[in-house]
């Protein structure tokens, strides 16, 4: 039980989607240091290889000299053999498979160090090689924590039994040191791997904060742009948004058609229904136009009050009726109110349409169409006004 508290105490603090994350995170991460330590492995003993091979008498003049160059030879085989897989394995994101040749890679390091130890041991060089390669190895060949404890754990035990079944001089120094620099190993081997997972939990942590920030953002700015009656845009989207199409379209041959609606007798309604009612009203009523637009691809906008704005912009001038056509929308859904003659809502429409060349700023544009609806409004009401430089078109 305790031993089981101790390992859990081991792992990083890591929810289940980082885990998952640094499973991907942990070869991409140590993949270029790993193999730049190949190559250079790969190197070192191909120079062993090649010093054997010119010494006198050739790599295999005596039987130590080709226990010695065997030992060379298996790593460089191995290196040469593993680099161009963990290349391809990485390439290809298959981090699972990686992992597996990492670990066979790394006991293969240890085997190679225990091996040379003894050798060493052997001509009465002691244990210096296993003494200051297995810490470096830790350090730069990152294991789990379970992963660290089994593979120092293995290579002490292989080694001090190998050591003890040899009968060589100087066990006990032997021993000391062995576990030392096991002991040290894996202390280096598991801060760095949980040094590494921290930081990729922070790494994971300030992203997902930054994310839910931008996030918030979003939504505050939607909100801030938003009518929060009716869903529609509202006058700050107009300005900061839609002004900015007007100009980036201005000098082009775009053009566009504003409809500017204001409900009819809406005070009146207000009056007579009251304030709760008349904003059902102005829902009802910003539905019908927001469907409308975007059906169109036009941009619905509550200017105020019981004012809105539809606005489109469109590479050629087309003759379409967009503002008859919203109309009738309107008639047919009918919104009921009985103190007025039509038995339902109605709205006065003011049109303002031409190429963007023809104007000066967007509040010009919006100066027409609100001239228009308030010819409209002395029209009648329930009503269309085209705006005309020169006269005032009126479809009743």
């Amino acid at each position: 039980m305790k031993a089981g508290i101790f390992f859990k105490k081991l792992d990083p603090i890591l929810t289940p989607d980082q885990k998952m994350g640094f499973r991907d995170y942990f070869p991409q991460k140590v993949y270029k240091t790993e193999r730049n330590i190949a190559v250079i492995v790969a190197g070192t003993q191909l120079c062993m290889l090649l010093v054997s091979a010119c010494k006198a008498g050739g790599p295999f003049a005596d039987s130590e000299s080709a226990r010695y160059f065997l030992m060379y030879a298996m790593l460089f085989l191995s290196t040469a053999g593993i680099l161009p897989i963990h290349a391809w394995l990485v390439k290809k994101k298959k981090y699972r498979e990686y992992l597996w040749i990492r670990r066979l890679y790394v006991v293969i390091l240890y085997a190679w160090v225990i091996g040379i130890t003894l050798l060493d041991k052997r001509n009465g060089m002691g244990i210096v090689i296993y003494c200051y390669l297995v810490p470096t190895l830790a350090a730069v060949m990152l294991q789990p924590p379970l992963e660290s404890i089994l593979i120092f754990g293995v290579s002490w035990s292989v080694l001090t039994g190998m050591l003890a079944f040899t009968a060589l001089p100087n066990f006990t120094a032997d021993l000391i040191n062995s576990s030392f620099a096991t002991i040290l190993a894996l202390f280096i081997s598991i801060r760095s791997y949980q040094s590494m997972a921290v930081a990729y939990r922070d790494r994971e942590t300030i992203a997902r904060q930054y994310r839910e920030i931008e996030k918030a953002n979003v939504m505050l700015n939607k909100m801030a742009c938003t009518d929060q009656l009716t869903g529609l845009y509202n006058r700050r989207y107009l300005i900061e948004n839609v002004r900015g199409l007007f100009e980036a379209y201005h000098k082009s041959q775009m053009h566009a058609v504003i409809l500017m609606l204001d409900i009819d007798y809406f005070k009146q309604y207000n009056d007579t229904y009251g304030h709760l009612n008349g904003d059902e009203c102005l829902k009802q009523m910003a539905a019908v136009i927001k469907a409308y637009s975007q059906e169109n691809g036009m941009i619905a906008v509550r200017y105020g009050g019981e004012e809105f704005l539809a606005i489109k912009f469109s590479e050629v001038h087309g003759d379409r009726d967009f503002a008859g056509e919203l109309q009738e929308r309107i008639a047919k859904a009918s919104l009921p109110r009985a103190d007025v003659k039509t038995g339902r809502v109605t709205v006065s429409i003011g049109v303002w349409k031409g190429s963007l060349q023809e104007l000066d700023s967007f509040e010009e544009a919006l100066k027409y169409a609100d001239r228009a609806l308030y010819d409209a409004k002395n029209a009648g009401r329930d009503c269309i006004c085209y705006y005309r430089r020169s006269s005032m078109q009126v479809n009743s």
